[in-house]
């Protein structure tokens, strides 16, 4: 992993037992599924790891202020995450399970 600061705040697993973690960070980051170049002060991120903790794939969003992702609920087919963008905005982002998108 690279030098960035990474806090994780939210974690859930899925009945096939893939984490998915979001948190924030503060520099370019890696997780071993490419580098998410920073947006603003601080980003959110979505992390999702198999079950041997293998890094399946990640995404992140951001404005020019701190956005901080702090919890992940789950459905069969959707991730929702979280995020307080800003700290005055609270904006709930979907991704679908499989694809990560």
């Amino acid at each position: 992993m690279d030098q960035a600061e990474k806090s994780g705040n939210g974690i859930a697993i899925d009945s096939s037992g893939f984490l998915y973690v979001t948190g924030g960070n503060d520099f370019t980051i890696d997780f071993g599924t490419g580098q998410m170049q920073i947006i603003g002060l601080i980003d959110a991120f979505i992390l999702r790891l198999n079950s041997s903790g293998v890094a399946e794939w990640s995404d992140h969003a951001g404005s020019l202020g701190t956005d901080i992702g702090f919890g992940v609920g789950l459905t069969q087919e959707e991730i929702s995450i979280l995020q307080e963008f800003s700290a005055i905005h609270v904006y709930l982002a979907l991704y679908h399970s499989e694809a990560g998108t």
